[in-house]
C-alpha cells in the first residue's frame, strides 16, 4: 500500500493555537482517517472477488438485521408481537369459541 505524500494532519499534537488555525484557513477539503485493512487471499481471482463480495452484502444485511431486532424499538416489537400476543391469543381462542361457539 502506498501513502499520499501530500496528505497532512490538521492541529497535531503540540501545534500551536496560530499554527493550527492557520492551517483550518489554508485547508482546501478536511478528510477523515479511516484505518480499515483488507486481508485477501494471495490466488485470489475476479470470480472468487465477486462471491466473496456477494456472500460478505449477505452476512452485513443479516448483522444488521439482529441488530435492529435486538435493541431499542425492535426488541419492544419482538417481545410485543412476538411473545405477548401469540400468548394473549392462545387463551383468547378458546374462551371466544366456547363463548360463541
Amino acid at each position: 500500500l502506498s501513502k499520499t505524500s501530500s496528505a497532512w494532519q490538521l492541529c497535531a499534537d503540540g501545534t500551536p493555537d496560530a499554527d493550527c488555525s492557520e492551517q483550518r484557513n489554508a485547508c482546501d477539503l478536511e478528510l477523515a482517517m479511516n484505518d480499515a485493512r483488507t486481508y485477501r487471499p494471495v490466488d485470489r481471482t475476479d470470480e472468487s472477488a465477486a462471491y466473496l463480495a456477494t456472500l460478505s452484502g449477505a452476512i452485513s444485511s443479516a448483522v444488521s438485521a439482529v441488530e435492529g431486532v435486538g435493541t431499542g424499538d425492535g426488541l419492544v416489537a419482538l417481545l410485543v408481537f412476538g411473545v405477548a400476543v401469540p400468548l394473549a391469543l392462545a387463551f383468547v381462542w378458546p374462551l371466544f369459541l366456547w363463548l360463541f361457539a
